[in-house]
């Protein structure tokens, strides 16, 4: 089952308000700005585990069964943007060498109808402030936005086969709606398992903890 918490967070919405100040026989009148802190939006437990893809919508804060109305689709460590067009295996890069890269499961993708894109930002969740429109890219046959060659949100260590967040990696998003979210993964463990407290023995894997920011009124600042 996922989880939808709420808490108010960073930067948001602005509005205007106009206070009058006299002095002698002069008025000046103050253009002050009112800023509405956004909520940053709390997904426990998003289950990755469908090989055919569990999507997600920022419009609605849900996961969603729509073929038309998401923003995101999750199978293990690949997240799939509704934007762009599936991987596809060649000699060069052959689906052996990458399960996730293969022609089978990009036949099993969701079928993209939306001009969703997206990139990685470095830096502290509360510091990504402003998005920058000129990274913006979409899924394309050599791979995904999220998961191509050291671009990825995750490491693996082969030791311990433990996958944790790449820490200060940050994804900047533009929803199919034509709005901006960013997203911190914090776990890709049930239960918001960290690698700090991870215990082999009962942990499940493929399940997303995250947190994220919308902002939904077209403008590039969170």
């Amino acid at each position: 089952m996922t989880t939808i918490l709420r808490k108010f967070g960073f930067l948001a919405l602005s509005g205007l308000a106009l206070v009058s100040i006299s002095c002698s026989e002069d008025t000046t009148t103050v253009v002050e700005e009112i800023v509405t802190p956004l909520e940053v939006m709390t997904i426990s437990d998003l289950d990755a585990t469908d090989e055919n893809f569990t999507k997600f919508s920022f419009a609605t804060g849900e996961v969603t069964d729509s073929e038309t109305e998401w923003d995101l689709a999750f199978y293990s460590t690949s997240i799939v943007l509704n934007g762009g067009e599936a991987m596809v295996a060649t000699e060069a890069k052959p689906s052996a060498e990458d399960l996730f890269f293969s022609a089978s499961r990009a036949s099993v993708e969701p079928t993209r109808n939306a001009e969703v894109a997206a990139y990685l930002a470095t830096g502290l969740f509360d510091e990504i402030t402003e998005v920058d429109e000129t990274l913006l890219l979409q899924d394309g046959q050599d791979g995904l936005v999220l998961k191509t060659g050291d671009n990825k949100w995750y490491s693996y260590d082969g030791s311990t086969h433990i996958i944790s967040p790449v820490p200060g990696k940050i994804i900047v998003i533009k929803t199919k709606e034509g709005n901006y979210a960013k997203i911190e993964i914090t776990s890709y463990y049930q239960g918001n398992i960290t690698p700090d407290s991870y215990d082999e023995e009962g942990v499940v894997s493929k399940f997303y903890n995250f947190k994220y920011v919308l902002q939904d009124n077209g403008t590039t600042i969170f």
